[in-house]
């Protein structure tokens, strides 16, 4: 498990969502509920999970609620394209062992990427970004570092709620002048 708390780059545009309390975190727009299943859950379990929470992906948590990897839809995915991709770039060995891996798992334990990418209440929302964006995944499991359980979930949508608009222009969000 990968944890991030600390600031590392500037990103204009996130972190004055709190008027006189410093930058954004992600405690400020995250939710606090957070959709996981168990390593042994089967395939269709994590399908279903998916399908019934309108969510893009899972993490993965052992008996005490503590983040093993997460299982997204890209990772299920890799059933149905039998080692063609898009790109038609090969993957080189690692990759190739671990989408393999994926493509036959029977389990979210097997199928999984770990580890699990996460952050906690604390990590500015401007590291959330940079992590999103540089790993290119949509939503990241919040932790408490403390114990390491799963508290909550950001996604990336819950990121675009501290976008700064620009006032000097006086042109709503949304609106082109």
């Amino acid at each position: 498990m990968s944890v991030h708390g600390s600031p590392h780059r500037s990103t204009p545009g996130l972190g004055r969502f709190r008027a006189g309390h410093g930058p954004a975190q992600v405690k400020d727009v995250m939710g606090h509920v957070a959709i996981a299943v168990v390593a042994d859950a089967s395939f269709a379990d994590i399908v279903a999970a998916l399908r019934r929470f309108k969510v893009g992906a899972v993490a993965v948590v052992d008996g005490e609620r503590r983040v093993l990897g997460v299982v997204s839809e890209d990772d299920l995915l890799l059933r149905e394209i039998d080692g063609v991709r898009q790109d038609g770039v090969a993957p080189d060995g690692d990759r190739r062992e671990e989408e393999r891996r994926k493509m036959i798992g029977a389990t979210a334990g097997e199928i999984m990427t770990s580890p699990a990418i996460v952050v906690t209440r604390e990590t500015p929302v401007r590291e959330a970004a940079r992590l999103m964006h540089e790993h290119r995944i949509k939503q990241l499991p919040v932790i408490n570092p403390d114990n390491g359980r799963i508290v909550g979930t950001v996604h990336q949508s819950d990121l675009l709620k501290v976008l700064d608009v620009r006032q000097d222009e006086g042109t709503p969000a949304g609106e082109v002048k």
